[in-house]
């Protein structure tokens, strides 16, 4: 039978982390922008949306089960904050 590495849950979770903050630091530029995209741009990057959104629920889920780090928790606090300066930025593109 395989066996499988003991970091591979903390390889996915900074994966997760990782992305996700990089995504959502960028939602002021992609703001900024948004006048300028195409329909379809927009609404690729709206469709899109729901990948990160389900990665972040997935995280959740796993700090409520208590699978993360420490570090891995104040990451994933930081994170929240980031996405709750953001959030409006988002609610505002899409209300376009």
């Amino acid at each position: 039978m395989a066996q499988v590495r003991e970091d591979t849950k903390y390889d996915s979770v900074e994966a997760d982390l990782n992305y996700l903050y990089q995504m959502w630091s960028n939602i002021p530029q992609t703001a900024a922008e948004w006048d300028s995209w195409s329909v379809d741009e927009k609404n690729v990057f709206e469709l899109e949306f729901a990948l990160p959104e389900e990665r972040l629920a997935a995280l959740k889920r796993r700090a409520e089960r208590d699978e993360l780090s420490t570090e891995e928790r104040a990451r994933l606090r930081d994170l929240e904050r980031l996405i709750k300066h953001n959030r409006p930025l988002v609610d505002e593109m899409f209300a376009r």
